[in-house]
């Protein structure tokens, strides 16, 4: 038997014909497939590949085809280097604002996984980058609202460093000499090595450095020369008190029966309760609707500490105490914090006089800086918008 030829077509030509059919159908399947799943593309981006001089707050941008869905997007979006900020979406638009300055000078890639996915379960399909290089500076600049941050050096009227922001003047004490301040307060209890940041427009304790940084930029360094007023205020001469070593002070007390209530359990005569400044134990001698009058009843010998030094209760009378102030030249310039006062109140020990058997304490704050010109050294470390820009 023969097959009918009669359309003119061999056994072979046929199988071809029909070979053909299938794959054209398998290619056809796979190319619908892959427009099913891959059908997702960039549109756009930025910044561009390979731009340099990027603003450091520059956002990032990615345009797609299709809706993004967050959390794909969130995955699958890396940088070379770390970046703080967060992503904006908005359908087939993802914007990432910057938080925190980029680095100056830097190549920063952007990597997207082709497991990108859309809000209709397509995907990217392929890794696409593109880097770019920030500039030296931002064109950022301070003006009304901003929030400033600054590195400053600042320093009394004979050059001694009151107070830092950098490391490296904080430990170089031969081309920064530091101010007895600086040493005892700033430095070891304080802790102040920060930026502070000054919030054009805002005039609160700062106020006076917003004329002077108004206009810099990312960068910038300013030289500011302060009067004796700015920028801590008034020297107030009240705040300055002289203390004989050999003190002697009345045991009766008249209290603010407003401030009595935070020192006794019950307002009456013979209540007992402690001292918030001396630390002794004293008992309610008398009262009226305004005042509480209250006797001090240490024991001879008792050590307190009203001052922040050792006291001595060398003597106590019918109607007086004599203390003994253990204070010598080793506290000179220190900086101590009196006894119960909330928030801390600190003072100066300005002067210690064994002569005239005196100590002087100054509370005016920052004491040895406050009423004298100062300079300060300050570059425009950072500048935030209250807004994305």
């Amino acid at each position: 038997m023969r097959l009918d030829n009669s359309l003119g077509i061999g056994r072979n030509a046929m199988i071809f014909v029909v070979t053909c059919i299938l794959l054209g159908a398998i290619l056809l399947g796979f190319v619908m497939t892959r427009d099913s799943v891959e059908i997702m593309a960039i549109l756009n981006f930025g910044p561009g590949d390979g731009e340099d001089m990027v603003d450091v707050y520059s956002p990032i941008f990615l345009f797609f085809s299709e809706t993004v869905r967050e959390d794909t997007l969130t995955s699958s979006v890396s940088f070379s280097s770390p970046i703080v900020g967060e992503w904006n979406v908005n359908e087939g638009s993802a914007t990432f604002r910057v938080a925190e300055r980029m680095r100056s000078n830097t190549m920063y890639v952007v990597s997207v996984s082709g497991n990108m996915g859309s809000a209709n379960g397509k995907k990217l399909g392929q890794n696409f980058s593109f880097s770019f290089t920030t500039g030296n500076t931002s064109s950022r600049i301070a003006t009304n609202g901003t929030s400033v941050q600054l590195d400053f050096i600042a320093m009394t009227e004979d050059g001694l460093v009151f107070a830092t922001s950098l490391q490296s003047v904080k430990t170089d004490n031969a081309t920064y000499p530091k101010s007895p301040f600086y040493i005892d307060a700033y430095k070891q209890k304080l802790n102040l090595l920060r930026r502070f940041p000054v919030i054009i427009g805002k005039e609160d304790e700062f106020f006076v450095f917003e004329r002077e940084i108004m206009n810099m930029k990312i960068g910038e360094t300013k030289t500011i020369f302060f009067g004796p007023d700015e920028p801590f205020g008034t020297y107030n001469q009240s705040l300055v008190q002289t203390i004989p070593l050999n003190e002697t002070m009345s045991r009766l007390e008249t209290m603010e029966r407003a401030d009595a209530v935070h020192v006794f359990d019950v307002i009456e005569n013979g209540s007992k309760g402690v001292h918030p400044m001396f630390g002794w134990n004293v008992t309610i001698h008398n009262f009226t609707e305004s005042d509480v009058v209250v006797r001090a009843d240490p024991s001879p010998g008792d050590v307190i500490r009203p001052f922040g030094w050792d006291t001595t209760v060398l003597l106590i009378g019918p109607d007086n105490i004599t203390l003994r102030h253990m204070v010598n030249q080793s506290y000179l310039y220190r900086i101590l914090a009196f006894r119960g006062v909330f928030p801390q109140k600190l003072f100066m020990v300005a002067e210690v006089n064994n002569t005239a058997d005196m100590v002087t304490i100054d509370s005016n704050w920052p004491p040895g800086v406050v009423g004298q010109p100062t300079t300060w050294i300050v570059t425009i470390y950072d500048i935030k918008h209250p807004e994305p820009v």
